[in-house]
Order: C-alpha cells, then sequence, then structure tokens
C-alpha cells in the first residue's frame, strides 16, 4: 500500500465504501416505501481474509460485505433483500484474462449465477468454484503468508517480463 500514489490510495475507498453507501442511501427510502425491492452488491473473495498486496482494495470489499449484512437485517421487515456477491476473478478490465476459465467466469456468468440467489441468503459465492475456493480458504490458517507469496511471484515474473521487453528495444 505504501508504494501507490495519493490519489489510488484514497480513490479506493471513495469508489468503493462511498460510492455503495451513497448509491444504498438514495435508493433504500424508494425500495422501502415500495415495500419490495432488492440491492446487490459486489463484494470480493479477497475481502474474506488477509490479502496483502492489495490491502486497500480487500479492505473496502470487507466493509461491503459487512455493511450489506447489516443492512440486509435492517431492510428485511420492509421487504427488501440484499445480497453482497463474494466472486474472486471474474473476466474484467481489472482482471486481464480475455477468454473465461473455470478459475475466472464472465460477469454474464456472474449475473446468471447470482440472481437465482436473491432472497434465499445474504451473501452468496454464486460461481462454483468460488465457493470451492472460499470453503477451502476458510480452513488455512495461513492464507496471508500464502497470498503473499504468490503476490510476489506473480510480481517478479511481470516485472522480468517487462525487463525483457525492454531489453528487446520494444
Amino acid at each position: 500500500m505504501h508504494q501507490l500514489d495519493a490519489r489510488t490510495t484514497y480513490g479506493i475507498p471513495q469508489v468503493n465504501v462511498e460510492g455503495t453507501v451513497r448509491t444504498t442511501r438514495a435508493v433504500a427510502p424508494f425500495l422501502i416505501e415500495q415495500r419490495k425491492g432488492a440491492i446487490i452488491n459486489v463484494s470480493s473473495g479477497s475481502g474474506n481474509h488477509p490479502t496483502p498486496m492489495i490491502s486497500c482494495y480487500a479492505s473496502t470489499k470487507a466493509f461491503i460485505t459487512q455493511f450489506s449484512q447489516c443492512l440486509s437485517h435492517e431492510l428485511r421487515e420492509f421487504g427488501v433483500d440484499v445480497l453482497v456477491v463474494t466472486p474472486y476473478y471474474v473476466i474484467s478490465n481489472q482482471f486481464r484474462r480475455k477468454k473465461a476459465t473455470y478459475i475466472a467466469p464472465t460477469a454474464q456468468r456472474m449475473v446468471q449465477d447470482t440472481l437465482p440467489t436473491l432472497g434465499y441468503c445474504d451473501v452468496a459465492y454464486p460461481y462454483w468454484f468460488h465457493a470451492l475456493c472460499g470453503f477451502f480458504v476458510g480452513l488455512y490458517w495461513d492464507v496471508g503468508g500464502s497470498v503473499m507469496a504468490a503476490m510476489r511471484r506473480n510480481r517478479a515474473r511481470i516485472m522480468e517480463a517487462a525487463a525483457a521487453k525492454k531489453g528487446k528495444g520494444e
């Protein structure tokens, strides 16, 4: 985190936390008045355990999970369902793969798997592989250390590839 620029460091909570709270505050009165509706927030599996190298991002996602669970209890009596989805990797601008894999489904697949869970639970890993990851991560005592080691290996690999590319004059 200490290597991120200030704009990124403060922008992540602003978008993820403040954006979620402000949007929820704007729509909740309408849904309560209608006595029906749903709020679906998107957290991340990284918010469920220590995730070094993306600590600011992961922490905001932990907030979204907790906020959504609390909100679910507050709004249930008004007929409003609140669901927080906790995916791991999804094909997006943030995750650079272009083609879906069993590890990283498309956003469309996530929506397809999420909607049937609405009204049945507060927190969901709707995609099967992410549910499996969430289960096994919950059993392991040193998730943070393992993630840190993996992140360092990935970063070294990326830096090595960039240096090789630069050395070739590309």
